[in-house]
């Protein structure tokens, strides 16, 4: 007899398995950036930086997809902390394999991660995982890039309201 993969089943399993790819590719970024431009500058931190953004964009935005596939009728809000999830996973693995990856000698330079930055791949995740649910349960695209625009509103009145 089969069973069905629960809500919360989906939601986890899509979020380990996504957040443990995206740790190995952020590793994998780190190591080739160290290779190819060194550990100084600024450069290299604003690339590292980017790359680690679109990493998380396409990877979040995939396994937020993925779970949709799986289940058309999953629950919103367990498809949007799938996004959440993913996006913390990837740090802690990386955070797990960099003393490993240290051990073997590889060029990696210094992982300046803590609780901060824990949030703020969180945050994102969920922006993420917010707006592939745009594209995936909103089917018409006006409202969708109403909504889409009200999010950046907010984020900008918020980061504003800061300075």
């Amino acid at each position: 007899m089969k069973r069905a993969l629960s809500d919360v089943d989906i939601m986890l399993r899509t979020s380990v398995v996504a957040g443990i790819f995206f740790g190995l590719i952020l590793m994998l970024v780190r190591f080739i950036l160290q290779l190819l431009l060194g550990t100084q500058g600024s450069f290299v931190k604003n690339v590292h930086i980017a790359l680690s953004l679109f990493l998380l964009w396409l990877v979040v935005s995939t396994a937020v997809r993925s779970a949709h596939m799986l289940h058309k009728k999953m629950n919103l809000l367990m498809l949007w902390l799938t996004g959440g999830i993913t996006a913390i996973w990837g740090p802690l693995v990386a955070a797990f394999l960099l003393p490993l990856g240290r051990k073997l000698s590889l060029p990696l330079g210094p992982w300046p991660i803590n609780a901060k930055s824990y949030a703020f791949y969180l945050g994102l995740g969920l922006l993420f995982a917010f707006f592939s649910l745009i594209h995936l349960r909103i089917k018409n695209k006006a409202i969708g890039n109403i909504l889409e625009l009200l999010a950046i509103g907010l984020i900008v009145a918020y980061f504003l309201r800061e300075v």
